[in-house]
């Protein structure tokens, strides 16, 4: 059990102080005390004034419909003018539906590349939803050792699912030399992270090879 698509990114974002830093923060204030028609209202004034975070932040609320009626085409749009001015959490998220065609044609290959630039943006399950597309070949040609570095990027920045699919892909010989230990010792700190593939996929390995999981 490997593969798994890490899903939106929910977390609004704060803006630093500016002259219109404040209208923002409010939104976001207001949205944490589930007020969410006030934070839509908050946020759409400060989308009008170009403000990244607050078209991203806008998206959210479109997406899953809070204080707002739900609607993916709004939400993409939102993300998309975001991503553009810079807010690289957008540009995962429009990747996110472009992987699974809410709002937009489903188009991997555009989830990909959205998916990379929140990666280079250090949004790093933007580093493993590539590392997924590299896994499985939508998108972009397959190739398991660019998975395999992906996945171990995520793994260190605290993704669990991210540790969960190196240590398949070094069970499996994929990308990196066959290491059943290397696969306990990624699995293992899955499980830690709770991630319940991996606790699934350590009692296989430790029932059919007891001895790679001997202390």
């Amino acid at each position: 059990m490997g593969k798994k698509i890490v899903f939106t990114l929910l977390t609004l974002i704060f803006s630093i102080a500016t002259a219109n830093a404040n209208l923002l923060n409010d939104g976001i204030n207001a949205y944490h005390k589930k007020d969410y028609s006030a934070a839509a209202k908050d946020f759409k004034i400060m989308c009008g004034k170009s403000n990244a975070y607050g078209c991203y932040n806008l998206g959210v609320l479109y997406e899953f419909g809070q204080g707002v009626e739900q609607n993916y085409s709004k939400a993409a749009k939102l993300y998309k003018k975001a991503c553009d001015t810079g807010a690289v959490s957008a540009c995962y998220n429009l990747g996110v539906l472009y992987h699974f065609g809410k709002g937009v044609k489903q188009n991997y290959n555009k989830a990909f590349k959205l998916y990379k630039q929140s990666c280079n943006g250090s949004v790093l399950v933007g580093c493993y939803n590539m590392g997924l597309l590299y896994q499985s070949g939508k998108g972009v040609k397959q190739n398991y050792n660019k998975a395999a570095r992906l996945f171990e990027s995520a793994c260190n920045g605290g993704i669990a699912a991210g540790c969960n699919n190196l240590g398949v892909l070094y069970n499996a010989g994929k990308g990196v030399r066959k290491n059943k230990g290397m696969a306990y010792s990624y699995w293992k700190k899955a499980v830690k992270k709770g991630d319940l593939n991996a606790k699934h996929n350590l009692y296989v390995l430790c029932k059919k090879t007891p001895d790679v999981c001997q202390p």
